[in-house]
């Protein structure tokens, strides 16, 4: 699994693959350890080789990833980004816990020449984005400083305002990120749940302050409605 999460960050950094002795760095190993590594992983088709020597996910493993997971989550809720993407003029993402973390598993462009850049596939840390803070909307404020504990070395002012921010989220029915993920980017999203009233994903648009801030409400309106549906295609199922 290491081996292969090193090839996935690499696909963004190098395109063109990387080579033995570049993932035993990564992974601070000996390089014949993950010689053999990657020659298993080749071997059961999760990675493949090019005549230069360098190694790349493959696409039996992308098709692997497309069906794990669940499939009434991301069939139902790739048409609704899709609308929401072209009502609102920004990137939409679908995203879930892995964890501690924040994964999108799907995400829809815009079209517009300046958009947030696509994060299929990536790992980020709950409380750098609204998606983030949606996912945890349902936890107590207990939990969820206890969680902050272990994933970071907060100062206690720091905890609260996080522990604060979930708390106005919950509030509302939806978080804001105003360039806690990058500086100018601003992230609106709205929990997902099934019929147990489990928040299992959350819809979340996210692009430049400059064009996003001027709309929130507007914005943060169509972003909760996406949700609903999701929510209440999930709960018909």
């Amino acid at each position: 699994m290491a081996t292969l999460e090193i090839l996935s960050a690499a696909d963004h950094r190098s395109p063109d693959g990387m080579t033995v002795a570049e993932v035993a760095r990564a992974l601070d190993r000996d390089k014949s350890v993950a010689s053999r590594q990657l020659k298993g992983l080749v071997e059961s088709g999760l990675v493949e080789r090019d005549e230069t020597g360098r190694f790349r996910l493959s696409w039996r493993l992308f098709t692997l990833m497309a069906q794990a997971g669940d499939q009434r989550l991301i069939r139902g809720g790739i048409p609704l980004l899709r609308v929401l993407a072209g009502t609102v003029r920004d990137r939409a993402h679908l995203s879930v816990l892995s964890g501690q973390q924040v994964l999108t598993v799907h995400t829809e462009s815009s079209t517009r020449s300046l958009e947030a850049v696509g994060w299929v596939g990536r790992l980020v840390p709950i409380w750098t984005t609204s998606s983030g803070v949606a996912l945890v909307m349902n936890h107590d404020d207990a939990h969820i400083t206890s969680v902050l504990d272990g994933l970071h070395d907060f100062t206690a002012a720091e905890t609260q305002k996080i522990v604060d921010a979930i708390a106005q989220a919950r509030t509302r029915g939806y978080a804001v990120a105003d360039g806690l993920f990058e500086p100018d980017l601003m992230g609106i999203a709205a929990p997902v749940r099934d019929a147990h009233d489990r928040i299992v994903a959350a819809v979340n648009v996210s692009g430049p302050t400059f064009r996003v801030k001027p709309q929130l409400k507007q914005i943060a309106s169509h972003v909760v409605a996406a949700a609903n549906k999701l929510s209440a295609a999930l709960t018909y199922d």
